[in-house]
């Protein structure tokens, strides 16, 4: 892939000149990366989870088990309505529901195991605690691969912070109180530190085009992992790049262009909060605020808008942020077009349910051969399946009324 992207990039930039020689042509899909690093991660894996995955299969196996494990439920007066999960071991995401699920059937679990004498998958109290500790630390990892896998919305203006905040959490956990998730972390740090030691200068971009957090938030979260001189240095970078950039679009720019800069706006699903990490873990968003106040005077269109006091904070707010370029394409009519450019970059080249997948897309003999009509057929019932929530189907509520399970 690197060396089609190396070709490709001399072909284009051949033909037509690419921004900044077209150094930031090829992007790595983030949503791969973060399953690489949890593949890492979960090389460790504890005993304690082996109990649950194996306990789960045990419990789901027979129809009178499952009766046998809703009684259970019901005498410990749960408040647990859904189905256990069993995971499968080519999806890292169904380890982590599953511990999810399982930690919101604790009590029932715990009365099965002792009310069946062929159980053998006990779980005490400490391993219990160590399977919240590994369901905490998986969370923010599955909540941000969702988050950069989506397609209804921009995306690379949510790289930069939840990037850094995933960068806060391995370091955090390195001083864990579980050695699990201390050697867990350790593991993570390398495959982190080979792909994003350094942040991808582009994708940072996409942050100050955020109104709400602009260079200041880059600052702040520099200095946060790193020492002052460091911390300045990568912000000058990431500054110094982005006034380059531009004036490659000040020079590319014609009066037409200008013209046209407006972007265009599509109806989309709700979207995600602006540029906010879905998860308690590292709250890096919502803290910045409480320690910038920019106050700067500037000549550019990039001077004038960092000039302009941030965009205030509101928890919770639907922001769309291709719209906000778009209105501001009369005031910033070179750098909208810029912001238009950096925030139609993907972060994720597949989607969410692929990117948690360890195993391989194979493409057999006999996919190669199936005919177009064939081919139309499937992707048909594809679509039609994409409307169809299998989780939701999955989380239906159990049938726990004692008249329905023979009490």
């Amino acid at each position: 892939m690197d060396v089609f992207a190396a070709r490709l990039e001399c072909d284009l930039n051949a033909c037509s000149p690419l921004p900044l020689d077209g150094r930031y042509f090829h992007i790595r899909c983030c949503a791969h990366i973060l399953n690489l690093i949890v593949q890492e991660g979960l090389r460790v894996i504890d005993g304690c989870i082996v109990k649950v995955r194996e306990g789960v299969k045990y419990i789901t196996l027979t129809e009178g088990r499952k009766i046998k494990f809703k009684q259970c439920v019901v005498a410990t007066n749960s408040d647990f309505k859904l189905k256990l999960k069993k995971d499968v071991s080519t999806r890292w995401n169904s380890t982590f529901l599953m511990l999810e699920r399982a930690l919101l059937a604790k009590e029932a679990i715990d009365m099965f195991a002792k009310r069946d004498s062929s159980y053998e998958f006990y779980l005490s109290s400490l391993e219990w605690k160590h399977i919240q500790s590994m369901s905490n630390f998986l969370e923010p990892f599955y909540l941000i691969t969702k988050l950069f896998s989506g397609s209804d919305y921009p995306t690379a203006n949510h790289y930069f912070g939840n990037i850094l905040s995933i960068e806060k959490l391995l370091h955090d956990a390195h001083i864990d109180e579980d050695p699990m998730i201390q050697i867990m972390a350790s593991t993570m740090q390398g495959k982190f530190d080979k792909y994003w030691s350094n942040y991808s200068v582009i994708l940072s971009f996409a942050v100050i085009f955020d109104p709400h957090y602009k260079l200041d938030f880059v600052k702040n979260s520099y200095s946060i992992l790193y020492v002052d001189d460091e911390a300045n240095r990568k912000a000058q970078i990431v500054l110094s790049e982005f006034i380059e950039m531009y004036t490659f679009y000040v020079k590319s720019s014609t009066p037409c262009a200008s013209s046209s800069s407006s972007l265009q706006s599509t109806s989309r699903s709700p979207l995600p909060l602006s540029s906010s990490t879905p998860f308690k873990t590292g709250d890096i968003y919502k803290n910045f605020h409480a320690t910038i106040a920019p106050s700067r005077v500037g000549a550019s269109e990039v001077d004038a808008y960092l000039s302009v006091p941030l965009r205030k904070y509101i928890p919770g707010e639907e922001f769309d942020i291709l719209n906000y370029w778009k209105e501001q394409s009369a005031s910033y009519p070179i750098l909208s077009r810029m912001a238009k450019d950096v925030l139609a970059i993907p972060i994720s080249s597949v989607a969410s349910e692929t990117s948690f997948s360890m195993g391989g897309r194979i493409l057999t003999n006999i996919r190669s051969c199936l005919s177009d009509k064939h081919l139309e057929a499937l992707v048909t019932s594809k679509n039609w399946l994409d409307g169809y929530d299998e989780e939701e189907y999955e989380d239906c509520e159990l049938d726990t009324e004692p008249s329905n399970l023979g009490l």
